[in-house]
């Protein structure tokens, strides 16, 4: 008996932590966030956008680093894909430390 009782508290014990990690990771995913409102805005009142040649879901408001080949961003005029992926939020955030 009381072997079962130690199964089903340590059972439920790791259900809890495997579900807390599941959340994890889910502010990456949506990468439009508080803190970058102002340059999604600016891309779309604007409809130009700093962007990766070899890899247009990076975007950004302003010059920077690809984060996926190191290249530099280029401003060109924003496609309808790449709207689509901002208004989505399931762009790439270019590097700006760079």
């Amino acid at each position: 008996m009381r072997t079962n009782v130690s199964i089903v508290i340590l059972s439920a014990l790791l259900i809890a932590v495997f579900a807390s990690c599941n959340n994890s990771g889910t502010e990456s995913q949506n990468p439009i966030t508080q803190t970058d409102t102002f340059g999604v805005h600016h891309i779309i009142e604007t409809g130009e956008v700093y962007t990766c040649k070899m890899h247009n879901e990076v975007m950004g408001n302003k010059p920077g680093v690809c984060p996926k080949c190191g290249m530099t961003l280029v401003k060109q005029k924003i496609t309808d894909t790449q709207m689509k992926l901002l208004t989505e939020g399931t762009y790439t955030k270019p590097d700006y430390k760079k």
